[in-house]
């Protein structure tokens, strides 16, 4: 299954230098994250522990993110329903589909005037509290529209 994000595709390349390679898993916590307090995210017993500890709030999301899945995910990691609002508005299902309500887009309108990069945006519960507000507004449009497909 091909993978929706994955930190190292931002980690290897152009990084900033002045993070940690595991800033580029910030945003994909974000994401797994509001999934796990949304039930969107698949409950699987390798999971359930990080579950657990990031619902506690004992990890970040970006340390959530690289701890239950590696930095990366697909829709296996999601609920059918997770999967299907990711595909819509996390994944791009071709390069030349450029959406102005996807999940980037989003993520750098809610953090532009926190850093230097995306990549700078806190790994913190406070950025997860808002960018969580944005994701869960995003699904009840999706919703309300009557849950498109990315087909």
């Amino acid at each position: 299954m091909q993978a929706f994000d994955d930190e190292r595709w931002h980690s290897d390349g152009e990084f900033p230098a002045d993070l940690p390679a595991t800033a580029a898993a910030t945003h994909i916590g974000m994401f797994l994250a509001w999934c796990a307090d949304t039930g969107l995210l698949a409950q699987t017993s390798a999971v359930a522990e990080h579950v657990a500890a990031l619902r506690s709030r004992e990890i970040t999301p970006g340390a959530f993110a690289l701890a239950a899945f590696g930095g990366a995910f697909s829709a296996d990691d999601l609920t059918d329903e997770g999967a299907e609002f990711a595909a819509v508005y996390y994944g791009y299902p071709d390069e030349d589909d450029v959406r102005e309500l996807a999940f980037d887009v989003d993520y750098v309108d809610e953090f532009i005037d926190d850093g230097d990069t995306i990549f700078h945006v806190p790994d913190s519960w406070s950025s997860y509290d808002r960018i969580a507000a944005v994701l869960t507004a995003r699904f009840t449009e999706w919703d309300n529209a009557g849950r498109p497909t990315a087909d």
